[in-house]
């Protein structure tokens, strides 16, 4: 069996997250549509990375007001599992038939998310071992 796979490469809305979950439902309408069953997107690409962090050696002064303020924006942006934004997203994977796999931040921590069918799967990112929860 074969399968199409998209990989997103387009921009978010940085730190707007209604906007980037717009843009996000069209381009994985636009995947689908050129025949694509996997569209994944980067690593918190829905909220925008917090790129500070790489460049900023500063960013991380947490008693720092301008941090706090740019970190709180961050988390306004961030996504909740199970929530509006995994709802819309489920939706239209179920819609398709398709797996969309859009990164997201979360308030907590950044994480890879899997919607397929209106359920969503999700896995702790980076160091942390690969558990699957479904909700």
């Amino acid at each position: 069996m074969v399968s199409t796979v998209a990989i997103v490469q387009g921009r978010p809305h940085y730190l707007d997250l209604p906007r980037s979950l717009e843009k996000a439902l069209g381009l994985i309408e636009a995947a689908a549509a050129r025949g694509a069953k996997l569209i994944a997107f980067g690593e918190t690409w829905l909220t925008g990375y917090p790129a500070w962090l790489d460049r900023c050696g500063g960013a991380a002064l947490w008693d720092h007001a301008p941090t706090k303020e740019v970190f709180a924006r961050l988390r306004a942006s961030s996504v909740t599992v199970p929530g509006p934004a995994t709802n819309a997203l489920g939706a239209l994977a179920a819609k398709l038939s398709v797996h969309a796999v859009p990164g997201r931040g979360s308030p907590a921590t950044s994480r890879w998310v899997c919607v397929h069918r209106a359920s969503t799967i999700f896995w702790e990112n980076v160091s942390a071992p690969m558990t699957a929860l479904q909700t």
